[in-house]
Order: C-alpha cells, then sequence, then structure tokens
C-alpha cells in the first residue's frame, strides 16, 4: 500500500536512525526522564501564570533548561537542529524579556 516506505526510503530511515543513535547514545536518556519528572507542577504553574505567552512547547524546554540541559542536548532531546533550537531559545529570551547575557540555565534553577 502507499503508506510503506519503498526500499531506498527504508534505507534512508534506518541511516537516519543510525545515526541518530550514535548521537542518542552519549545522552543518558534515563537520567534526563528522571530529572524531568521531578520537576513540580509549580514551576510549571508559575511558569505560565507569570509567561502566558510561553506555549506548551517552550515551557517543556524552560523546564529542560532548569535541569541544566546544553542547547545541543536540548537539539538531540527534540529531533530538531542546533539552529532551531537556537531560535526557540531566542524567542524565549524575548518572551521573558531576558538580555542575551543572562544565562537562562542559572536563572531557571533559581526560579
Amino acid at each position: 500500500g502507499k503508506n510503506h516506505l519503498n526500499e531506498p526510503g527504508r534505507a534512508a530511515l534506518f541511516q537516519l536512525l543510525d545515526k541518530y543513535e550514535k548521537i542518542s547514545n552519549t545522552f543518558n536518556w534515563e537520567l534526563f526522564e528522571r530529572r524531568f519528572t521531578q520537576l513540580s507542577a509549580a514551576f510549571f504553574c508559575k511558569l505560565s501564570t507569570e509567561y502566558p505567552s510561553l506555549t506548551f512547547t517552550e515551557q517543556r524546554l524552560c523546564g529542560m533548561l532548569k535541569i541544566g540541559l546544553s542547547l545541543k542536548e536540548l537539539s538531540i532531546i527534540n529531533f530538531t537542529s542546533y539552529n532551531t533550537t537556537r531560535k526557540a531559545i531566542y524567542r524565549i529570551r524575548k518572551k521573558l524579556n531576558l538580555d542575551e547575557k543572562v544565562d537562562l540555565n542559572i536563572f531557571f534553577q533559581y526560579y
């Protein structure tokens, strides 16, 4: 049927998954999941109350920044390019009215 990948498509997909697996093997998923789920509901509640313009995805990124993840790690987790992640962080900065000099990991750590 038309929902099945053709051979070249399948090969390309496996190649991509293989490449991704190599990257993600260097990333500790278990630790991330444990730390991310430990983030309190209060954190997200405060965030959405004080900054209602933040989207769900942006709130998630803020949570990831709170647990100390780097831009590179954010890209891996969200399956996005470094550039896309950088732009998303830039939009968050604008919505939070934070200067480029402010370290977001530290900002959220104490938030």
